[in-house]
């Protein structure tokens, strides 16, 4: 797909066609392949962020967090991918 010619804008804010987006987004997805450990690792770290807040910003005690290993399952949606699940759990008080 080209480049369209003119773009809408909306509220001072360009707005692309989205069937460009789409088809821009899906090059990007096949340009760039990544492997199933990096997403788990995608997943691990971000929910080893969401604890630190959560210890951090909330002082819930830290052995009350539990981190479970994160699971890469093929993606449902229409984009070719992955979808990295992380399950969190708090004990309960």
């Amino acid at each position: 797909m080209e480049i369209p010619d003119s773009i809408e804008t909306e509220n001072g804010r360009d707005i692309l066609p989205p069937a460009f987006v789409e088809s821009i987004w899906d090059k990007l997805l096949q340009s760039y392949p990544v492997t199933p450990q990096q997403l788990k690792q995608l997943a691990q770290d971000r929910a080893n962020n969401i604890a630190k807040y959560l210890i951090e910003q909330t002082a819930l005690p830290q052995q009350r967090i539990f981190i479970l290993n994160a699971q890469v399952k093929p993606e449902e949606n229409t984009h070719p991918g992955t979808v990295v699940k992380v399950p969190l759990a708090l004990t309960a008080k």
